[in-house]
């Protein structure tokens, strides 16, 4: 996706958004009365020095970074140049 136009930032507009705009109650939730979304999203460009893995734990960090930032986050690790290591 980093080759895209937009590529994962348009996450915020084609789902952040709309499920912001739906405004689902969600009564039992300490971050807010309604329904949110956070997303943590990676992409890499091929290498040999790269597994799968590694895209997968940048994801994940992403997606970590985002929840703990609150609600309607969207964080993005463009291209990871190396393995994450926790």
């Amino acid at each position: 996706m980093p080759h895209r136009p937009g590529g994962s930032r348009d996450c915020r507009r084609t789902i952040i958004e709309p499920v912001q705009e739906l405004a689902i109650p969600h009564d039992v939730s300490p971050a807010g009365r309604y329904v949110s979304v956070s997303i943590g999203s990676a992409s890499v460009t091929a290498s040999d020095d790269l597994a799968a893995d590694d895209l997968v734990l940048a994801a994940e960090r992403a997606l970590s970074q985002a929840k703990i930032g609150g609600c309607k986050r969207l964080v993005v690790e463009d291209d990871v140049a190396q393995p994450w290591l926790a």
